[in-house]
């Protein structure tokens, strides 16, 4: 059986790999994929590896974060974290041609 998923799935070969299982929840160390199925999760990030999915005080950073600002185009103006965090990249030796109005190169 092939793949007949449009996405590429990094280390799977669409010729012979199954159908990719479609993810509709995370919890921990799981995935639930939408047919019930939960899979172990043994291959994530690292962060997900050492903090679990849906981590809660991760999870309510990010609530608080987008309660007060979600996305700010630096041709509009410029977010107080945005300058923080170039600062520190300036810090640890990268100039102003690595950084760039959308991030770092």
């Amino acid at each position: 059986m092939t793949s007949t998923s449009p996405v590429w799935h990094p280390f799977t070969q669409h010729a012979v790999h199954g159908e990719i299982p479609k993810i509709v929840r995370t919890d921990g160390a799981w995935l639930e994929a939408e047919d019930g199925r939960r899979i172990f999760d043994a291959i994530s990030s690292w962060w997900v590896v050492t903090h679990g999915h849906r981590y809660p005080p991760i999870m309510a950073a990010i609530r608080a974060e987008t309660e007060r600002l979600d996305q700010v185009q630096t041709r509009a103006g410029i977010r107080a974290q945005t300058d923080d965090v170039a600062g520190v990249w300036r810090d640890f030796g990268f100039d102003e041609n690595d950084i760039e109005h959308d991030g770092i190169r």
